[in-house]
């Protein structure tokens, strides 16, 4: 996700191109040449610091009114010291950033010799100079040449760091496992030593770059949960979702805690992730905090480990893998209509790997809405909503003739070519529904500097910029090289605010003698869990040890009868609806119409952005799309994804967004491999197959809330009379008010009485 860390410097690695790698940095002056523009003030001297990296050589100066200057080395002309602390690198490019710390289009000067002079200040010129010296020399080399040197380089560099042990926040602690790996968050890799104690997670960068803490740690006991993930299609992740421990747990939980809500992790090897998870699970310790806010005559105390922890961590990281038989729970629940179309679609994504921390595999959500010209949006009209049969390439005819023609073409070709030919597989779409493209397409207001790190320091043209939605629209439905569809922030207000949850009136709907709330439960922890959100108690659960857990023998139910859930923090990181609004004026350019880039340019039936949000989130939880929301999950997550199914349902894409599509382990040639995962990142990755067959519908569709409280957070009981979807927290399990007149009640498909009656069979 968006890191929520406020850096104290402007550089971050966000600024090197693809590939780069950060490999030290030095206190430093710089002597700025009179003819590059940027020092105002013409001072002799600059103060800052000199950093170096693979591909280049970074000068950030003290004064944020100076831009940081990136000198490449493939375009140094000479490279030479001075003194003992001082050498002079000359230049035919020089590109500035970051000037006044603003995230504005990057300033290349090309084609004009310059001479810059650092001294180091505290440092000895030796220091600098040799590996200055190895990093240009290797930027001349052929590339393969150059790519092999310099992975030997990274994983000789890696492989050298030691864990701090002095970093530890208690002297009792015990090093239990210790690696190398990396941190992922969106467009950024950072290398590092992964560290497990018997009592905390500790990451320690190789880089202390923010100049903030050369340590990143949590508790383990406030560890909710550890996910398997893959990266770059790659069975290389893992995932730590964690909680921020309320005062009352502060207290008996020293150290500091992550400054997220999740960590992505990737490792060298699947095995090494496996040894890490194991290191990590081993401990007694690991989600004590979680269940230390259940009752202590439940659970124990805190300060005395219990077993029961460990059944609701294995819980949460099954549930979050689609393991142990929880997607069928979680699909019967939504189907009851216990769980809202937002969040199944949410626990769907995190199911199939999809994360906040990649923007390869960004959580994908699908376009409802199709009506952005008219003055008022009826939700009680199908004809506004788009086609959930079909995906985004199938909405107009025209277009999916050209498609259906080009998959027809190749297909016949790849008939004629023999087997050492070099034909890809037939496809219909050239590019895919969620990349990490799109994703910056809609987000390039929320985050400026990763648009710039994506488009190599340019936002893109005025007119391929997200303008509108009705833009938006049209282009996906009539370009043949646009068939995105839309992401969870579009239904969200980002920041998930801290409201009771209470369970009213459960009736107890039953499969056979089982009720579902403990499935509810296990939705809720989850869902929530990835998104750190604070929940109070939840009353009145009347799971009487009958709960569907309970038929699952190789775990008991983890959540008491009392009915009370782990509070969590907001997530921070999401940006609201200002992805929508133009809040830092950054200078987008001007349209062909003449018309700035400006905010966003809000349909006629949206008053303000967070109105759009509203009556987008309305119109997620309306009948048309939960009668219908099953096709589109068959498209994306179901069985339509691959296979015969796919060609049929005009869903098939380039081979490598697939998983399974390659086989990394048996390629041999570096350069290939690093090519084939620019590749699969660029395409974007389709989520993991979670259903084989035919996705069953919704039963209950309730009415579709009220957007002017779709995103309130009172009580439950009046939000239940509305919608189980009118609110971002799960109204897990809760009925409808027994005052509740039959023209509120959800509707209830395929016989039997109505959510609030019990038997559903």
């Amino acid at each position: 996700m968006f890191s929520r860390r406020k850096l104290g410097k402007r550089f971050s690695l966000l600024l090197l191109e693809d590939e780069e790698d950060y490999v030290a940095d030095w206190v430093a002056s710089c002597k700025w040449p009179s003819s590059v523009a940027g020092n105002w003030q013409n001072l002799g001297s600059l103060p800052g610091r000199l950093r170096l990296c693979t591909k280049s050589i970074f000068f950030e100066p003290e004064d944020v009114r100076i831009p940081i200057v990136r000198l490449e080395f493939a375009s140094v002309l000479h490279l030479e010291a001075d003194s003992m602390q001082s050498c002079t690198v000359g230049v035919n490019k020089v590109t500035k950033m970051k000037a006044n710390m603003a995230d504005a289009p990057y300033v290349v000067e090309r084609n004009k010799s310059s001479s810059w002079g650092f001294t180091l200040t505290y440092a000895r010129l030796d220091s600098f100079m040799p590996l200055a010296q190895e990093q240009l020399v290797i930027s001349r080399l052929p590339t393969l040449e150059r790519l092999v040197l310099q992975d030997a380089a990274r994983r000789s560099r890696e492989d050298a760091a030691q864990f701090d042990s002095s970093r530890l926040v208690e002297f009792s602690e015990v090093l239990m496992w210790e690696g190398p790996a990396v941190q992922l968050s969106p467009l950024i890799r950072e290398p590092g030593r992964l560290a497990v104690t018997d009592q905390r997670v500790y990451f320690q960068p190789l880089h202390n770059i923010s100049g903030d803490t050369p340590v990143r740690s949590h508790p383990l006991a406030a560890v909710a949960a550890l996910v398997r993930r893959r990266s770059s299609l790659q069975p290389v992740g893992l995932e730590l979702f964690m909680i921020n421990p309320s005062l009352e747990l502060k207290q008996q939980l020293t150290g500091p805690v992550w400054d997220a809500p999740s960590a992505f992790l990737t490792f060298r090897s699947e095995a090494d992730r496996e040894a890490a998870r194991a290191a990590l699970a081993a401990q007694p310790t690991l989600g004590m905090a979680v269940s230390s806010l259940m009752p202590t005559s439940t659970l124990g105390n805190l300060n005395q480990p219990q077993h029961p922890h460990s059944q609701q961590l294995v819980a949460a990281g099954q549930l979050l893998e689609a393991a142990g038989g929880w997607l069928q729970r979680v699909m019967m629940a939504w189907q009851l209509g216990k769980v809202s179309n937002f969040d199944y679609l949410l626990y769907l994504n995190l199911a199939a790997g999809r994360s906040f921390n990649d923007l390869a595999q960004w959580p994908v959500f699908p376009w409802v809405v199709k009506d952005y010209k008219n003055a008022v949006l009826d939700l009680g009209n199908d004809s506004v909503f788009r086609d959930l049969k079909k995906p985004m390439g199938a909405q107009t005819e025209d277009r999916l003739r050209i498609f259906r023609q080009r998959y027809h073409d190749m297909e016949s070709i790849a008939q004629h070519t023999d087997a050492a030919g070099d034909m890809p597989k037939p496809f219909m779409y050239g590019t895919h529904y969620s990349t990490p493209g799109y994703v910056m397409f809609w987000l390039v207001r929320a985050a400026p500097g990763h648009m710039l790190r994506l488009q190599a320091g340019k936002f893109d043209a005025p007119d391929r910029l997200f303008n509108s939605l009705q833009d938006s629209w049209d282009s996906a439905t009539s370009s043949t090289t646009d068939v995105k569809e839309l992401i969870p922030e579009f239904y969200m207000l980002g920041m998930l605010r801290p409201a009771p949850l209470r369970m009213t009136q459960l009736h107890g709907l039953k499969t056979g003698q089982k009720a579902l709330c403990c499935t509810a439960f296990a939705t809720a922890y989850v869902v929530l869990a990835a998104f750190n959100d604070p929940m109070a108690k939840v009353t009145n659960c009347y799971c009487h040890q009958q709960c569907c857990l309970h038929d699952a023998p190789m775990l008991a139910c983890p959540w008491p009868t009392t009915g009370q859930l782990p509070p969590y923090m907001s997530l921070l990181s999401m940006p609201g609806a200002d992805f929508l609004v133009n809040g830092s004026q950054l200078a987008f350019g001007m349209r062909q119409n003449g018309k700035p880039v400006n905010d966003v340019v809000l349909p006629p039936w949206a008053t303000t952005p967070e109105n759009l949000l509203a009556k987008h989130r309305a119109a997620l939880e309306a009948p048309y799309v939960s009668a219908n929301l099953h096709h589109w999950i068959d498209l994306i997550f179901g069985y339509k994804q691959t296979g015969p199914a796919a060609v049929e349902a005009d869903n098939v894409f380039y081979h490598l967004t697939y998983e399974g599509a390659v086989d990394t382990s048996k390629i041999t040639g570096l350069q290939e491999l690093k090519a084939l995962e620019t590749q699969i990142n660029e395409f974007g990755q389709t989520p993991k197959q979670l259903f084989s067959h035919l996705h069953p519908p919704r039963l209950v569709q309730p009415p579709a809330p009220d957007p002017a409280t779709v995103f309130s957070y009172g009580d439950t009981q009046q939000a239940a009379a509305t919608s189980t979807g009118s609110s971002t927290h799960l109204l897990a399990a809760a009925g409808p008010p027994a005052s509740s007149s039959s023209s509120s009640k959800p509707r209830l498909k395929g016989g039997g009485e109505d959510a609030a009656g019990g038997s559903i069979c």
